[in-house]
């Protein structure tokens, strides 16, 4: 080892330590920033971490308090049973559908916060009445009547003082520098290296910087618990505050951790030649420090508050207190440990080294142990550095445990998913008046029973008569086109109809699901729409495919009835084509239905032509030995597959062909077919009437999931 001397010696000594010490300050600043950055000031990640806070039982109470206060003040005669009303929310907040819609509440909280002029925070959870009625449907149906839909639940938290404010005019400058997180930690870590140069002796250089590391990731690791202890003290409603305190914070612990394990890897490694820890023996010093009164006036005072400052903190946090004593017992055993593995690689370099003749006298072996010993130790910094860069490190809490009904789906991209689908989903014999129908049942049951792609029809309608008139640009050129579609038996059908729908118009032009001619069955579009979202709110988990032969109908007022329906907050906006988001992203992100357009999908962001995004099969089977697997529209250029599986009998679609074609064994014969042939996996299965044969059960057997 080399040891300076004189003024020039002390003057590097004390370089040293005020480099260290800034370092270690600059290092644990930017630890905390970058922190900060993934998990409080990225929007996503705030709101999974708001949901994580429901799970404690202040924050759900408060929650809780705030949907019953909102039912009430809308129905008081619902005062008498609100007792039963909380109780059922307090379970309803625990499910994953309730803090689906709080983290969307979430999300518009953060954008509120984070923008200028903010003085409440107002966390406006949505659906709540929803999912009251439908937690309410099966046991008290005549009290579920009575919860209104458009309940929400308000937190609200006035921002409008100067230190609220200032604290929010701080986060937003944050916000805006979180790239400075990088540069304070390589800041730091050079600092430290500096510093840890310039001391006198190597080894306590190493050893300075290694307690200045292990005491920054101590402070890190505390910083939760005595958050939460402040909030509690602190806040009028402080276990509720505690309890989010605790859902942002607790993971600073573990980082917290690892940056201290680095400080002690260094520390040991700097005393690797020194003699062996006794433990027994250090904590009997230190208990010695604390019981034995101090020589001076001024340690004494802070003897006897540290003393009362344990002593509380035992009898208010025994179990903190516990966990405390025994990370301070493992620290000292871990640290004993370390030194000695690298006692023994110092032992065992030093045979090699000799053995090979390379290393003679006492300066040798010297500058050979100080290699060892630094270069393990740094390589265990930047392991340590390493891990905490690493996403896994922070991993983002989040509630999503299936996707589409299957875990194994959740880390899958939408191109490498089959979602099982309805060719006409609108069209279905439970619909009242419907002629021709392709499927048993309506599209809020499709989805139900486990369809996952609706293809649809939307046209422009007009209420008279008592029915839906068909909205035509030009009846010739309409006629022609839906005969190609509905067979000439459809179209006089229709327009026999049509025929007895004379008089004034009962209400407004507007888009209606139908199948070429509304004569034949319709159904306002927003309201269809509104009962998807209702399943979308109750059914956190799941992704749709939305294919719209769209006819006539401009996408701006297919826009708006998404707008009106609300079912546009859970609308897919990135880009349709490869790299695809996984399923659990598109979750977590309440982005859960693609739309695509047949035809016109101009001036809507998201909202996408079909066949630039999809490749398909042909549609026209007469018969089932005619299925094909051949290119049609989309060509071969689309990142999506869809099989079109049914038989063209028009104007009236046949169960009994389903029943042959939807049959396990045909169906997933063809699946496979086309996914040799084409060389993709089928995206969407489509077929007419879905409960005929298992098209749910052979999308889940190519997804290979139970």
């Amino acid at each position: 080892m080399t040891t300076r001397v004189g003024g020039g010696g002390a003057r590097h000594d004390l370089a040293s330590k005020v480099l260290v010490v800034t370092g270690a300050v600059v290092l644990a600043g930017g630890l905390l920033f970058a922190y900060a950055s993934r998990a409080l000031f990225d929007p996503n990640a705030f709101a999974e971490r708001a949901a994580r806070s429901l799970e404690h039982p202040a924050v759900a109470a408060l929650v809780s308090d705030a949907v019953v206060d909102e039912i009430v003040q809308s129905r008081p005669d619902l005062i008498a049973v609100r007792p039963m009303i909380f109780a059922l929310t307090r379970t309803l907040v625990s499910s994953d559908a309730f803090r689906a819609v709080f983290r969307r509440a979430a999300r518009e909280a953060h954008r509120v916060a984070f923008s200028a002029g903010t003085e409440q925070l107002l966390l406006s959870v949505p659906d709540v009445g929803v999912l009251v009625r439908s937690a309410l449907a099966q046991s008290q149906p005549a009290l579920a009547d009575k919860i209104p839909h458009g309940v929400r639940a308000r937190v609200a938290a006035d921002l409008g003082g100067a230190g609220p404010q200032f604290l929010l005019r701080l986060l937003r400058i944050a916000a805006d520098l979180r790239w400075l997180s990088d540069a304070g930690l390589a800041l730091g870590v050079v600092l430290l290296a500096c510093g840890g140069a310039l001391a006198p002796l190597r080894r306590r250089g190493l050893l300075r910087v290694g307690v200045a590391v292990g005491v920054a990731g101590v402070v890190l690791a505390t910083i939760p618990a005595l958050g939460t202890v402040f909030w509690a003290l602190r806040s009028s409603a402080g276990e509720a505050v505690a309890g989010v305190w605790s859902a942002f914070a607790d993971d600073l612990q573990r980082q917290g951790i690892v940056v201290a394990a680095i400080g002690l890897a260094c520390a040991a490694a700097a005393t690797s030649w020194a003699e062996r820890v006794d433990v027994e023996a250090t904590v009997r010093r230190a208990w010695d420090v604390l019981r034995q009164p101090a020589r001076t006036p001024i340690r004494e005072v802070l003897r006897a508050l540290t003393l009362t400052a344990l002593g509380v903190a035992t009898v208010l946090y025994p179990g903190t207190m516990l966990r405390a004593l025994a990370a301070m017992v493992g620290a000292l055993l871990a640290f004993e440990g370390l030194r000695e593995c690298f006692h023994l690689l110092v032992l065992r370099g030093e045979a090699l080294a000799g053995a090979a003749g390379s290393a003679t006298g006492a300066r040798a072996r010297a500058s050979l142990r100080l290699a060892l010993v630094s270069g393990t130790a740094i390589a265990l910094v930047i392991a340590g550095i390493v891990y905490l860069h690493w996403p896994a490190s922070l991993p983002t809490p989040g509630g999503v445990t299936a996707c589409n009904g299957s875990a194994d789906l959740c880390d899958r991209p939408l191109d490498a998913v089959v979602f099982p689908g309805a060719h006409n989903a609108m069209s279905a014999a439970e619909q009242p008046g419907w002629m021709f129908p392709n499927h048993e049942r309506g599209i809020p049951a499709q989805l139900r029973d486990g369809i996952r792609a609706l293809l649809f029809d939307v046209h422009y309608g007009i209420p008279v008569g008592g029915g839906i008139k068909t909205d035509l640009v030009n009846e010739e050129q309409s006629r022609a086109k839906y005969a190609a579609v509905l067979g000439e038996e459809g179209v006089a059908a229709a327009m026999r109809i049509r025929d007895r729908l004379v008089g004034a118009p009962d209400g407004p032009r507007q888009p209606y699901l139908c199948h070429g001619f509304c004569e034949l069955g319709a159904h306002p579009l927003v309201p269809m729409l509104a009962e998807i979202r209702r399943f979308m709110v109750e059914n956190p988990g799941e992704v749709l495919v939305f294919v719209i032969e769209d006819a006539d109908v401009a996408a701006a007022d297919v826009a708006a009835a998404f707008a009106d329906s609300g079912l546009i907050e859970f609308v897919f906006r990135g880009q349709p084509s490869p790299p695809w988001p996984t399923l659990r992203e598109m979750i977590g992100a309440d982005a859960r239905i693609v739309v695509l357009a047949e035809n016109d999908a101009r001036g809507v962001p998201w909202y996408h032509q079909a066949f630039e995004v999809m490749q398909e099969t042909p549609y026209s089977f007469k018969a089932a030995d005619e299925f094909s697997c051949a290119p049609n529209r989309g060509g071969t250029a689309g990142s999506l597959f869809l099989v079109n599986h049914w038989i063209d009998s028009a104007p009236a679609p046949r169960p009994s062909n389903a029943a042959i074609v939807n049959a396990r064994d045909f169906l997933l014969r063809r699946a496979q077919q086309c996914e040799r042939e084409r060389g993709r996996r089928p995206n969407v299965l489509a077929v007419d009437f879905y409960r005929s044969g298992d098209v749910v059960g052979v999308a889940r057997e190519l997804n290979g999931v139970q």
